[in-house]
Formats: structure tokens, C-alpha cells, sequence
């Protein structure tokens, strides 16, 4: 088992450790090797049963880290997003640390219909079907399966209270809950809808399923290093350097194949956003016309990542949903 923390964005020390004794209980029902890492860390420690056990200071630096960046992001939607992704490289880099090529997660039916409806609204229409599948592979060896994703919490629930032995629970901590976000507000309307309609969580999922994930046309793509560093792409605003002079085909931050050259969805957007910034009542109409040819050329080199925006080069190596984190982080 990998217990995952990032308890240290929102809770207090003491708290904290309250919640990493609670989970000590939890897990010694199960008596599996446990071992304990941090949000945006690729170390990991075994956790004792048999004693307290306190956040190692090994991984105080890598804390603070994410903290900063985090603290950095403007919008609480990107803060989720971003955490959320972080959690994900963390999954699949401690996995091959371990030398570990599937990665079990606990998503349930429920939390992939708000995964599914929430990413389309953040722009990740890219990655949505290896975010709902049952098996995500595009991150080469490591693979991340939802073998539960067919349950719903009634279900799990009825579960927990038929079962011969007794399973102790804690509620999954959300640090932007009470905070207005794209997520929060999906989340909110897909469980007002299922009071209503229960069979809104297995609609919207089950679209999921028909969703086809794009395939990478490069068959022979490298398999990342052991070592990596999860966090620096966030400090340093700079891609990797590429391998071959060929554009680039995987996010890489999130490994979603890459789709928005010459996309008109992108282009529409981009558009949208230059209008609403460059055209005021004052201009004239000459002036509209003259901007209006610029804006079009402009918002295309936008989608391109060919701009001059400071970030322009490392836009070309993510997809529409990261580029929005980056974007949205303060300079």
C-alpha cells in the first residue's frame, strides 16, 4: 500500500499527526507493507505499525516546495488541478521506485463522473478517456488501474457494515472544499442531480467509456528516468530538452498526447479572450478592422504556442489544461 500525504497544505502539525494515527489504524487491519511519501516526492519511507509515527524531515524540503507553488497559483481551480496532477506523477514515479508496474487506485463511479465533467470544463478533453478508463497507460511501463470504478458509495457503504470483520474509515480530505472552484461547483451539481436522479453518476460515466483516448504516433517513446523531479517543471518554467528537432507529441507535464495545433476550439477561445482585452467602445470602426487581423494572427501563434509570451516555449510542450496552470501561476 502507498499512502500518499498532503495534509500539510491545510492541517496543523497536531492535526496532522491525529490524522496519520488514525490511518496507522486503518491500515493495521490489513497487515500490507505500507510505505509513506509526500505530494511531489519520489521518496518513501515504510510506516511502523507498531508505534507512533511523525512526518520524517526527509521530505520537509519537498513540502515547502509545494507549498510555494501552490501558495503561487492564483485560482483555486488551478490549485486543484495542479494538486491533483502532482499526485498522479507521484503515483507513477514512486511505482517505478518500487519497481512497481501497476498503480491500484480507489475511484468509484461517482468520483469519475465529476473527474469526467470537471475536465471538460478545465479543457483537458485530451486526456479524458484515460482519465476514466480502467486502465491509464500513458505513462509507458506504469500503468493506473480503477478496479472498483464500477461501485457507487451505497454500495461500499453496505459493503463496510455486512462485512465478517469490521473496517474502520476515515472521510477523503479535500484542502479547497469550502472553496468556490470549477471542481467544487461540478462536484455540487452532479450530487444535487443524483438526489434526484440516481442514475445520473452511471450516464455520465458510462459516457466515459465510449470516449477513445488519441494514440501517439511515435511508437518507440522513451520511458521516464527513475529519478525525477516532479516539482521542478513548476520552479523553472522550462521544458526538458527535447531529444530530436520533432514537435513534441506527450503534455509534459501531465502525458496527455498533445492535439492543439491548428485546433479551432483552442483558436475560438484565444480569439474571445484577445477581443475582450483589445476592443473597447472607443475604437473606431477602421480600428476594429485593422486589430481584428492582428487578433486572428495572434490568437493562432497563441494555440501554436508561438507568441512571445515568456512561457511560449514550454506551451509547446503542454496540453490546454497545464498550460492553464502555468499560465495562471504568478510571475
Amino acid at each position: 500500500l502507498l499512502l500518499v500525504d498532503d495534509d500539510f497544505l491545510s492541517k496543523t502539525a497536531s492535526e496532522r499527526q491525529e490524522k496519520l494515527a488514525s490511518l496507522q489504524d486503518i491500515l493495521r487491519q490489513f497487515s500490507f507493507p505500507t510505505h509513506y511519501t509526500v505530494s511531489g516526492s519520489t521518496k518513501t519511507v515504510e510506516l511502523p505499525f507498531d508505534r507512533a509515527f511523525s512526518p520524517p524531515e526527509t521530505f520537509a524540503q519537498d513540502e515547502t516546495r509545494l507549498k510555494e507553488i501552490i501558495n503561487g497559483t492564483r485560482s483555486v481551480t488551478s490549485k486543484q488541478d495542479l494538486l491533483e496532477q502532482v499526485r498522479k506523477q507521484t503515483y507513477q514515479a514512486v511505482a517505478r521506485t518500487l519497481n512497481c508496474n501497476y498503480v491500484f487506485l480507489s475511484d468509484i463511479g461517482i468520483d469519475l463522473a465529476k473527474t469526467l465533467l470537471s475536465h471538460v470544463a478545465l479543457g483537458r478533453g485530451c486526456s479524458i478517456a484515460q482519465d476514466v478508463a480502467f486502465c491509464d497507460d500513458r505513462y509507458g511501463t506504469v500503468k493506473l488501474i480503477r478496479p472498483i470504478r464500477d461501485l457507487n458509495p451505497d454500495e461500499i457503504t453496505q459493503y463496510l457494515k455486512l462485512a465478517e470483520k469490521q473496517h474502520n474509515t476515515i472521510p477523503r480530505t479535500d484542502h479547497f472544499a469550502d472553496r468556490p472552484s470549477l471542481q467544487n461547483l461540478t462536484a455540487k451539481f452532479i450530487d444535487n442531480l443524483q438526489e434526484s436522479f440516481p442514475s445520473t453518476v452511471s450516464t455520465i460515466y458510462r459516457t466515459g467509456d465510449k470516449l477513445d483516448a488519441v494514440k501517439l504516433t511515435n511508437k518507440n517513446r522513451s520511458e521516464a528516468p527513475t529519478e525525477v523531479d516532479i516539482l521542478g517543471l513548476l520552479e523553472k518554467k522550462k521544458p526538458p530538452v527535447p531529444s530530436n528537432d520533432s514537435d513534441p507529441e506527450q503534455c509534459v507535464f501531465c502525458g496527455a498526447v498533445l492535439d492543439y495545433r491548428g485546433s479551432k476550439t483552442l483558436y475560438a477561445t484565444e480569439y474571445s479572450r484577445l477581443v475582450s482585452s483589445r476592443v473597447n467602445a472607443s475604437c473606431s470602426h477602421e480600428d476594429i478592422l485593422v486589430k481584428s487581423k492582428q487578433m486572428e494572427l495572434d490568437a493562432a501563434r497563441m494555440v501554436n504556442g508561438e507568441d512571445e509570451h515568456e512561457l511560449s516555449q514550454l506551451k509547446k510542450n503542454l496540453c490546454h489544461g497545464c498550460r492553464n496552470i502555468f499560465v495562471d501561476q504568478e510571475q
